[in-house]
């Protein structure tokens, strides 16, 4: 493990601000919502491997403030600082890396890979603290949002439930053949997951026979909740809406579904033509971010599921937004880069409404 600076963490500020209340208690939106005001920051290479590179996946810390990147041929963990890109810390995993996580206070980190284990790392020293063993390689990490449980989904299709008070495996249940995505419900009642099975007209191991995944699990004791059967390839990537009540999810088979969650009725199915690794809503709900198999990120309304517009990059493998929604960071599979993106608010804000974010002893007097 290289630490390469040693100030407190708690030196750097930033402060994100996605929705303000006015003065009349109202919530006022600052951000269009008919377009998204995109505006590159800054990337990095995160894999130093000397012929093919690849950044898996990429996470912001709960407070927005570090962002955590992993790689699948250097097998690097790297700690950013998002303010300006500096990297705080690395460290290697002994195999290649599909996943990291950061527990909801930001402390711990959680990687999953090939080499049959979970790993957790603590965030201030980049110290590996914990491993955590399975059958297969791992895919799909999540934290519930108490911080009690860490979910995992292997290449086997078993989901495994972790207690992080003492690490113990306190329940476990095959979904498939393999679990790509995970995330919790906000409530952490129930937890989601992507993947994919053995094709019923075709139970032979052909992978290219298998069909997508989208299933919902009681967290309690890990009971089938819906099957959301409709993706006819793999299933790589599912999330749900800000409010919960969509549930999308991207697939090999080159679409992009949207289903309600409550009936497991299918919404809209989005034709993409290519393979789909990531989807993510920003979480004003006003948009469905994707990537994959192509090199371009593509936004689509979440108005009418059209395409409204396309960021240039590298072929994307995961997406991620800060709480507030302020940032995006992207992982590019096929490059070993990761992008930090940041939104600009609409035009046309009130004086008095921007002069009411501001402490200026000028502006005071005269409220």
């Amino acid at each position: 493990m290289v630490l390469l600076i040693s100030k407190p963490f708690i030196t750097v500020t930033m402060v994100m601000i996605l929705t303000i209340s006015g003065a009349n208690g109202q919530i006022s939106e600052i951000y269009p919502d008919d377009r998204p005001l995109v505006r590159h920051i800054w990337s990095r290479i995160t894999d130093d491997a000397p012929i093919l590179r690849g950044a898996e996946s990429v996470e912001f810390s709960p407070n927005g403030k570090w962002v955590a990147s992993c790689s699948k041929f250097g097998y690097n963990i790297m700690l950013w600082r998002v303010l300006d890109g500096t990297l705080v810390w690395e460290t290697r995993s002994p195999s290649e890396l599909e996943i990291i996580y950061f527990s909801p206070d930001g402390k711990l980190l959680a990687s999953g890979g090939e080499d049959l284990k979970v790993r957790i790392w603590d965030v201030a020293s980049g110290e590996m603290i914990r491993e955590l063993d399975h059958d297969h390689g791992l895919d799909g990490l999540s934290w519930s949002h108490d911080g009690k449980t860490l979910a995992s989904g292997s290449e086997g299709g078993d989901l495994y439930l972790w207690d992080t008070h003492n690490w113990s495996l306190t329940d476990r249940v095959n979904t498939g053949t393999v679990i790509n995505s995970i995330q919790f419900t906000s409530d952490d009642q129930y937890i989601l997951t992507g993947g994919n099975d053995k094709h019923p007209d075709h139970p032979a191991h052909d992978k290219g026979m298998r069909i997508g995944t989208v299933k919902l699990w009681k967290a309690q004791d890990l009971s089938l909740v819906k099957n959301y059967a409709g993706h006819e390839k793999s299933v790589k990537s599912v999330r749900l809406s800000p409010d919960e009540k969509l549930i999308a999810s991207g697939s090999f088979d080159k679409t992009i579904k949207v289903w309600d969650r409550e009936s497991g009725k299918l919404l809209h199915t989005i034709p993409v033509g290519y393979r789909v690794e990531a989807v993510e809503f920003s979480p004003d709900t006003h948009f469905l971010y994707t990537g994959g198999d192509f090199n371009n990120l593509l936004i689509y309304s979440t108005k009418t599921y059209e395409k409204i517009m396309e960021i240039e990059c590298a072929p994307v493998e995961y997406i991620d937004f800060t709480e507030n929604g302020r940032m995006m960071a992207t992982a590019q599979e096929k490059s070993g880069i990761i992008s930090i993106y940041t939104f600009e608010h609409k035009k046309g804000l009130s004086s008095k409404f921007v002069n009411s974010l501001l402490s200026n002893p000028d502006l005071n007097k005269n409220r």
